[in-house]
């Protein structure tokens, strides 16, 4: 049985290569995504811009390749801007220009960041003609993600981060115009090293909630070099004032993502009502070549809407599904099922759908999910009430011999909050996603299930809840 992986509600390319999201931004009604594409093939290679729009996060439209490489520039990760000022002289105040910040790549290897435009809303871009207009010399300057940032006299500017990939350093830039840029600081090096640096990300959000207390946030991708554990996403915590990120003295290296399939994650620009929105490839380098998906490779996971609350531990990011992602509690095809100690139940539930899990354990309870189960196995999300261990095992998901760490489990700790567990599961084809602890924990890994695998199967020695099963939109 020839099994088609293409998930419903998550973006894929129809077909070729695609990994980083780059240059997301709202505008006019619209959600761009740029991301790195092959036009000619379904390998790492000939990176260009693809383009996908959608006006509810939800179902996306491909479009044409948006910013194309050519026999001596490949176009690598970046960001968008609306230049709603006009500083860079390429539309006007009636028509801001849309501005994309890439790195380009030259045959020799040498990295620098180059500017195109667009002037009809992002669908068509020029190449700006004195490109590049930042260049280091570097082999490993890249990823520009550029912002607005209004500075304590009330002017407003561009600010830039970058990265020296393998320093393990983010530089610092700024400009009035997006053409010129001054260097303002480096931050790093630090956390673990043997890795190198990508894509990162800074942006400020509220406290709990209240815009009296911001605190800025600092997003890095961290790529292993060589064959050693994995690629993936940490965050920390900080202040900046225009020109330097300073961490929390009491900040620390966190994890952004507890699974295997979470990367180079970063968050659209003008989003509405000043959310912050972030979108992450669903892939890791240790096997991203080896995906059995065919003509097509790449996956986008769910847009996350993001925050900042307060802990015992310090401050934590938290990811939340957007209220359109959110799975509903009533309607067509929404069923509840009760979970009762010690009667285990199965259910035909397809391999498309999202779960809502209310569980109030006994002290020493635990409770076992398999999705996309079927005759060879499934994957296992459990949690030990003893323990406060979660947990998402791919050991027996199908297809697990990708690459020699494919076959994993996932773990970490989630408290109960007022004597229960509440998460939401997402589950849809080739990717399995978990939001639990109010966003504070999530997971995201690929799986390529083999058979049927339309089962859910729910078990609890002790202890009593509901999961909701609602199928994606």
């Amino acid at each position: 049985m020839t099994i088609d992986y293409r998930p419903h509600r998550h973006y894929t390319p129809a077909r070729n290569w695609m990994n980083d999201p780059n240059g997301l931004v709202y505008h006019q009604g619209v959600y761009h995504l740029f991301y790195q594409y092959n036009p000619f093939g379904a390998d790492w290679g000939n990176m260009s811009w693809g383009h996908a729009v959608s006006h509810d996060l939800t179902h996306w439209s491909e479009l044409p390749v948006a910013i194309a490489c050519t026999p001596t520039e490949q176009i690598y990760s970046g960001s968008v801007v609306v230049d709603h000022g006009n500083s860079s002289r390429f539309g006007s105040l009636e028509s801001p220009p849309l501005v994309a910040v890439f790195t380009s790549v030259s045959p020799d290897g040498l990295q620098a960041q180059s500017l195109a435009y667009s002037i009809d809303g992002g669908y068509e871009w020029e190449k700006y003609g004195a490109n590049p207009v930042l260049d280091r010399g570097s082999r490993e300057f890249r990823d520009p993600k550029v912002f607005s940032f209004t500075t304590s006299s009330g002017e407003q500017t561009w600010i830039m981060v970058a990265v020296e990939a393998t320093l393990r350093q983010v530089v610092v830039y700024s400009s009035h115009d997006l053409r010129d840029w001054t260097f303002e600081s480096t931050i790093g090096p630090f956390g673990p090293d043997g890795v190198v640096w990508e894509c990162p990300d800074l942006f400020p959000l509220p406290v709990d909630g209240d815009p009296e207390r911001v605190r800025w946030v600092l997003l890095l991708s961290t790529n292993r070099v060589g064959d050693l554990v994995d690629s993936s996403m940490s965050y920390l915590v900080g202040s900046f004032d225009g020109h330097t990120f300073e961490v929390d003295p009491a900040g620390s290296w966190r994890p952004v993502d507890h699974g295997r399939d979470f990367y180079a994650a970063v968050t659209f620009s003008d989003a509405p009502q000043n959310r912050r929105i972030a979108l992450g490839w669903a892939g890791n380098w240790q096997y991203a070549a080896e995906t059995p998906t065919g003509e097509w490779r790449g996956v986008m996971s769910s847009p996350r809407e993001l925050g900042l609350v307060t802990t015992p531990d310090g401050f934590a990011l938290i990811q939340r599904l957007p209220p359109p992602l959110e799975a509903p509690r009533a309607g067509a095809g929404v069923r509840e099922l009760p979970i009762v100690a010690a009667m285990p139940s199965t259910t035909v539930a397809g391999r498309r759908y999202a779960l809502a899990v209310d569980w109030r354990p006994e002290p020493d309870a635990t409770l076992r999910l398999e999705v996309l189960a079927g005759s060879r196995g499934g994957v296992v999300i459990a949690y030990d009430a003893r323990t406060g261990r979660l947990s998402l095992d791919r050991r027996r998901s199908g297809i697990v011999d990708l690459h020699p760490d494919f076959a994993s489990v996932g773990q970490t700790t989630v408290p109960l909050r007022h004597g229960r567990l509440a998460m939401n599961v997402i589950v849809d084809e080739c990717i399995v996603e978990i939001f639990a602890d109010d966003g504070a924990v999530t997971f995201t890994d690929l799986v390529f299930p083999v058979g049927e695998a339309d089962l859910l199967t729910v078990s609890a020695d002790a202890g009593s809840g509901t999961i909701v099963v609602s199928p994606l939109s």
